[in-house]
């Protein structure tokens, strides 16, 4: 029996790479290896078309798995070599998951789904393309072997050789006299060292807040006043660097200085004692060599010790920036759902954006919003309207209280997950240098022409896409100039639109939008939404027609929440009142 190796530039497919990615997530499961389905899933598609045996090595480190073929023969079905994964012939993968030693295979079948069954080796042999075994890439964690390994000491050489200082006491008095000036000048090096960094962080943000608003900056004709802060950061880190550089190489200097005393020291008080004849000419030599080469490695921790604040300004900025925290620990398993259909239960929640942020900017004492609504959040500037749908997405942390997405705690869903299934259009949403096609499909990079024309025809961008000289290849600068406010609008709504996201979440939608665009957008959006859940954001009355439910919050609390006729029956009576109170107070 002969079958290929695994064919290595052969490309893969989507639905191929899709089955690869559930075999894996199957297999890291059994390892115990904490991996998100959705985030796999989602990384799935940007390997298609790539050569297989590139595409599932890149696929399964990030699944925590190393990719090993196997010869595909009978050994490699041994119970010591499962599970294993295996491709047949007409390309449909097999879990390969207990084997009775005889002729009898536990696996399963991947194709959409995992369905298990029974089979014989000798039906399986035949059809099979290829075998691949997927093994943890690192060791895995156990509580039982980490006591015992914490039983090691980790200073036994230092207690062996250190037992008995009194040997070494003239050479580290040599030593310490050596680098004395290095240890004394320390605290001035860490100070040039911070300094320098803090000047050096200044200086890059300065630079990139210069090129963000350089349109800003020359409108407003700010030039001097940049320019002096960048030449302001300019001088201090040049002055902190000059003066670190003094010092370092003074240290350097002092080491060499000292080296070569040592060797001045030996021949001076050797000369005498070769012409008495107490020593040989040779011996002196040798001695002055050896005590030279001695003295070298402390010349070598002078040169340490005048870079060493360097190097801890610079391991502290790296350390601030290891501390932050990440959205998935490495350990954490997460709640995997393919589907959420947009059912939130809010009670007693709370949100922050940072957790050791005191302010508390959004407070919901119940909320309810069931799957397929539509709900418009209105309230003044600064209201917690945009906060309160970042916390619909899982964008701020729930630091009191219960919130729920499909009957399942939002902080214990896998982002992945929820973010496949959720939109949100974001104020601070921005384009990306590329062309138009490459910024509509970061979400969806396998959506066809005429699903992108589709969704830029619901935004009223179709037309202005098809006047474009490259159209969809058209040059897209950073952050979208050189295009007006409302085709940025139109073109970041449509890129929204195309990942088809079962929960929509927009904030101020139409902001940049004309009154007959607005309208156009409006009619075509309420059409595309079907039975999907929609909460928006909105200034603008026109908006409302699309939902059937209004939230009102002030100071991040919620203030009413009524079916859309009651709400705006009670905004026009209080309107009514206030100006029936001006009239009296003006005729008084």
């Amino acid at each position: 029996m002969s079958h290929a190796d695994i064919p290595a530039n052969e490309p893969i497919s989507a639905p191929a790479l899709a089955n690869w990615a559930r075999a894996m997530n199957h297999i890291a499961a059994h390892y115990r290896i904490a991996c998100s389905p959705g985030a796999l899933q989602a990384s799935a598609p940007w390997f298609k078309d790539k050569p297989m045996t590139q595409a599932l090595t890149q696929l399964a480190r990030q699944a925590g798995l190393s990719f090993q073929p196997l010869t595909p023969t009978e050994q490699s079905l041994s119970r010591w070599k499962l599970p294993v994964v295996i491709q047949l012939q007409d390309g449909d993968l097999v879990l390969v998951e207990q084997f009775d030693g005889d002729n009898q295979l536990d696996v399963c079948f991947v194709n959409g789904e995992l369905q298990r069954n029974r089979i014989t080796l000798s039906e399986l042999l035949p059809t099979i393309r290829f075998i691949i075994a997927l093994r943890p890439i690192s060791a895995m964690k156990d509580s039982r072997v980490d006591a015992y390994v914490s039983r090691f000491r980790a200073d036994w050489l230092k207690s062996l050789v250190l037992k008995d200082l009194r040997p070494y006491g003239p050479v580290m008095l040599a030593a310490l006299l050596m680098i004395l000036p290095g240890l004394l000048l320390q605290k001035k090096l860490a100070e040039l060292a911070n300094q320098s960094a803090h000047e050096a962080t200044l200086r890059n943000a300065v630079l990139v807040e210069s090129v963000q608003g350089l349109e800003d900056i020359k409108l407003m004709q700010a030039e001097n006043r940049f320019l002096q802060q960048w030449n302001s950061y300019i001088r201090i880190t040049a002055e902190s660097g000059l003066r670190t550089r003094e010092l370092s190489q003074g240290l350097i200097n002092w080491g060499v200085t000292v080296q070569g005393l040592v060797y001045a020291a030996v021949v001076m008080f050797g000369a005498p004692l070769v012409i008495e004849g107490t020593l040989t000419t040779g011996s002196v030599v040798a001695a002055s060599m050896l005590a030279s080469r001695m003295i070298a490695p402390m010349g070598n921790l002078c040169g340490v010790l005048a870079r060493w604040q360097q190097v801890k300004a610079a391991k502290k900025g790296l350390d601030s920036i290891m501390e932050l925290p990440v959205e998935t620990q490495r350990d954490e398993t997460l709640v995997h759902q393919d589907i959420f259909h947009g059912h939130y239960l809010f009670e007693n929640a709370q949100f922050r954006y940072h957790s050791e942020d005191q302010r508390v900017p959004l407070r919901i004492n119940r909320l309810e919003i069931a799957a397929g609504e539509r709900i418009a959040v209105l309230g003044r500037n600064g209201a917690g309207k945009s906060t309160l749908l970042q916390a619909l997405a899982g964008g701020v942390d729930l630091v009191e209280g219960d919130a729920r997405l499909d009957n399942i705690s939002l902080p214990h869903i896998d982002m992945a997950d929820l973010r496949r299934n959720v939109g949100l259009l974001s104020q601070n949403a921005r384009l990306f240098y590329g062309t138009l096609r490459e910024n509509l499909t970061l979400g969806a990079p396998h959506a066809s022409d005429n699903e992108i024309f589709a969704v830029l025809d619901i935004c009223g961008a179709a037309n202005f896409v098809k006047r474009l000289p490259k159209g969809l290849d058209h040059p897209i600068m950073e952050g979208g100039t050189g295009l007006s406010g409302g085709q940025r609008q139109s073109i970041m709504l449509a890129r929204m639109l195309l990942r088809a996201p079962n929960i929509v979440l927009l904030d101020e939608p139409t902001a940049s939008l004309d009154e007959h665009a607005e309208r156009e957008f409006i009619q075509r959006l309420g059409q595309w939404l079907g039975n999907r859940t929609l909460i928006v954001a909105t200034h603008r009355v026109p908006v409302l027609e699309l939902v059937e439910r209004v939230i009102v919050l002030k100071e991040g609390q919620l203030v009413m929440d009524a079916p859309k006729a009651q709400a705006l029956g009670q905004s026009r009576m209080a309107a009514q009142n206030v100006r029936e109170w001006k009239n009296e107070n003006q005729s008084a």
